[in-house]
């Protein structure tokens, strides 16, 4: 078996991609056109192309080699680049071969990559979860041009931009300790609040599907998981804005599918991790025809005028090699109360 230098993921969207509008004969013309861009990141790490990669908590900081590179070309390539441990978002900071500080202890980290130009650092962590003995997961991705925020409210569509992409997972094995003080310790676990799947929700999905598959055969393996407002109707797809009142910010979360693993869900406002009804995450254990809808309000001080929210959803435990990550779509959350 040779060997290679892992790239876990590439990602490439078409340069000029079209936002189609409607004309007065019902027929879908493009009106504007958005530059993307693309970009690459993975480990730096030699190993056998089936290989997994494992690394090792001795109780000292775990240490990556990776790269990130732009790979849209005449454009300035934008995304975020972040770490999920155990389902959990992990800060990491980003040190240079040398030595050297490249990036603070961030959650998120973002990046203005020229064509082809390229970044090799150190990812350094503590791990944020996991018990002594456990082996857990690591996933690294990616958010496309982060700082994309639609201007026109009565049109608050994210279209192409803040697409996730992902890894495919490694594993850490915990061979030390995790300090207490490194685990967010409030959070929500809501096994016994699943509902049935209801039959409207299952037709919506049905008919956005292509023309022979079933929708029971795609939510064994792909869960539906969207944000919505709060005093809105439960949406497979919604593409528009949330607004904050005196009462904060509230949402309604909606999980349909997957397979049956535990896993963890993660609210973010301008790709900072947030609290949500006063805990740091919502653990919950889907089962077969089971879904979760879930009321969630947030405080958030100093909001802007325009934000961005949305969910990430991780597997925890060992089962991230049967179903790993999944983000709902941004909206876009209006301050009018500044």
């Amino acid at each position: 078996m040779y060997k290679k230098l892992i790239t876990f993921f590439i990602l490439l969207f078409l340069i000029g991609c079209q936002q189609l509008g409607n004309t007065d004969d019902g027929n879908t013309v493009p009106h504007s056109e958005v530059e993307l861009g693309a970009y690459s990141f993975g480990t730096l790490l030699d190993v056998e192309m089936d290989e997994l990669i494992r690394f090792v908590y001795e109780g000292e900081e775990i240490r990556i080699p990776y790269h990130v590179e732009g790979l849209g070309q005449g454009i300035v390539n934008q995304f975020a680049w972040f770490v999920l441990v155990d389902g959990l978002p992990q800060p990491t900071r980003l040190e240079m071969s040398d030595g050297n500080i490249f990036r603070e202890k961030s959650y998120m980290h973002h990046f203005e990559l020229e064509f082809l130009e390229r970044h090799e650092f150190y990812v350094v962590f503590v791990p944020i979860s996991g018990s002594l003995g456990e082996t857990v997961s690591f996933i690294a991705g990616g958010i496309l041009r982060p700082d994309f925020l639609p201007e026109d409210i009565e049109n608050p569509s994210f279209r192409g931009f803040h697409h996730l992409t992902a890894t495919i997972p490694a594993e850490i094995l915990i061979n030390y300790p995790i300090p207490e003080s490194a685990f967010p310790t409030m959070y929500n676990k809501l096994d016994d609040d699943l509902i049935p799947q209801t039959d409207e929700l299952l037709a919506q999905i049905q008919l956005l599907l292509m023309e022979g598959q079933d929708v029971n055969d795609i939510i064994a393996y792909f869960p539906v998981f969207n944000l919505f407002p709060a005093d809105g109707n439960v949406y497979i797809n919604y593409d528009g804005l949330l607004k904050v009142d005196e009462s904060g910010v509230r949402m309604r979360l909606l999980l349909l599918g997957g397979q049956e693993v535990t896993s963890r869900i993660t609210f973010f406002v301008n790709h900072k991790p947030v609290e949500v009804n006063d805990v740091d995450f919502i653990e919950v254990l889907m089962r077969n025809e089971m879904m979760l809808i879930m009321d969630v309000s947030l405080q958030v001080e100093q909001l802007d005028a325009l934000n961005s929210v949305y969910a990430i959803i991780m597997t925890a435990g060992e089962d991230y090699h049967v179903q790993d990550i999944f983000k709902t779509p941004t909206l876009l959350l209006v301050n009018d109360m500044r």
